[in-house]
């Protein structure tokens, strides 16, 4: 019994992180239709933030904010020099292979500029155990997972309550519509962009201290995020939070009682049959839902 629920609570945590991912995948699709296959490289970009803030004597904790500024500019960079010059127009196959094309050249600038060997960082929480008796948790899992649901549910209630939030949701639902009712489609769209890609360093940051940090991490990331975001529904950030604690329970359970290198492949296992039974996935729709 202790097995199960540890294995319950472990996936829960890394699935609160996929779920960080995934929601700012979908959002930055739902925005904007453009699919991100660069998204992962902002991940790995906060990793590599947090490593540069604690190189310069910063707490971790400011090492994350550092983090995140630093991912923040960077999308806002991208966004301008790269996405906003026709992928917000363009069919998606393009922004597929723009989006590939810039994953690799992030990838292969990082590997210039840190080299290949992978980093270990770590925090003061990460020494803390959390435990109710044999089920226990590390504290830097345990903070990833508070944040991870404390930043979603701030999110949804952003979008729902706020007017800027309304705006995103009215471009993805119709940006033309938006457009003519006075809303400013290109702010929103860069808003949404580097909102979503903020959201992967979240989980980036958060992450640093449980994994090693190397130039390729960010890969794995899209991944699972894509996974996520199939199994949950294109659109759908609800369904992307979902799904990630349902794929992060899962692959922990393959992982359990399989084998690690199974949980990739039953993860696009799950993906075909979502498609085959439910190509909308699990809460998608034509247009972001929150």
């Amino acid at each position: 019994m202790e097995l199960l629920l540890q294995t319950m609570l472990s996936g829960a945590v890394i699935g609160a992180s996929y779920a960080l991912v995934a929601v700012g995948l979908t959002i930055v699709f739902g925005i904007g239709k453009v699919v991100n296959f660069a998204h992962g490289e902002f991940f790995m970009a906060a990793g590599y933030g947090v490593v540069i803030g604690l190189a310069l004597g910063l707490p971790y904790g400011v090492a994350v904010l550092f983090a995140l500024l630093l991912v923040a500019v960077l999308g806002l960079v991208v966004e301008k020099v790269i996405i906003a010059r026709g992928l917000y127009e363009a069919d998606e196959h393009v922004s597929i292979i723009v989006t590939f094309a810039l994953a690799l050249g992030m990838t292969n600038v990082a590997q210039l500029l840190a080299g290949s060997n992978s980093i270990a960082t770590r925090s003061s929480l990460t020494a803390v155990r959390l435990s109710v008796g044999d089920v226990g948790i590390d504290g830097q899992r345990a903070i990833t997972a508070v944040a991870a649901v404390l930043v979603l549910t701030g999110l949804v209630l952003w979008l729902r309550r706020t007017r800027t939030g309304m705006q995103l949701r009215a471009v993805s639902d119709n940006p033309l519509g938006a457009l003519y009712s006075g809303i400013n489609v290109r702010r929103i769209r860069t808003l949404a962009f580097v909102l979503g890609v903020v959201l992967a360093g979240v989980a980036g940051a958060l992450l640093a201290p449980v994994l090693t940090v190397y130039p390729t991490m960010g890969q794995t990331a899209v991944v699972t995020a894509f996974t996520v975001v199939v199994l949950g529904g294109l659109g759908s950030v609800g369904g992307a939070a979902l799904a990630g604690f349902l794929v992060g329970v899962g692959y922990a359970f393959v992982a359990t009682y399989v084998s690690v290198d199974w949980t990739t492949g039953v993860g696009w296992l799950l993906v075909i049959v979502m498609l085959l039974a439910r190509p909308r996935g699990l809460l998608g729709a034509k247009q972001m839902r929150v």
